[in-house]
């Protein structure tokens, strides 16, 4: 799995300034590929670094992170499948 994607917290949310060093990496990259997309009211996107997740998000998370394996595994079979079809 390519982790290399990075997102500019700091453009992007508002509280950025309040994550962790040893977080933004992590963070980054889940921005990056869409994983997680923070919180958005009154025109201010914020990622809330120093509450907890609740079942709900961490469900969320989970479920983009899933689906977006499954699309990986999908395409790399059918790359193996069609070789030189262009799209894959």
């Amino acid at each position: 799995m390519d982790v290399s994607n990075r997102a500019n917290l700091d453009e992007i949310f508002a509280d950025a300034n309040q994550i962790t060093a040893y977080a933004r990496e992590a963070l980054s990259w889940a921005v990056a590929d869409g994983y997680m997309k923070g919180s958005t009211s009154n025109g201010a996107t914020k990622v809330y670094p120093k509450d907890g997740a609740t079942r709900a998000e961490v469900a969320t998370l989970l479920m983009r992170y899933l689906k977006a394996e499954k699309d990986r595994r999908f395409r790399i079979k059918q790359k193996k499948k069609h070789p030189n079809r262009p799209g894959f």
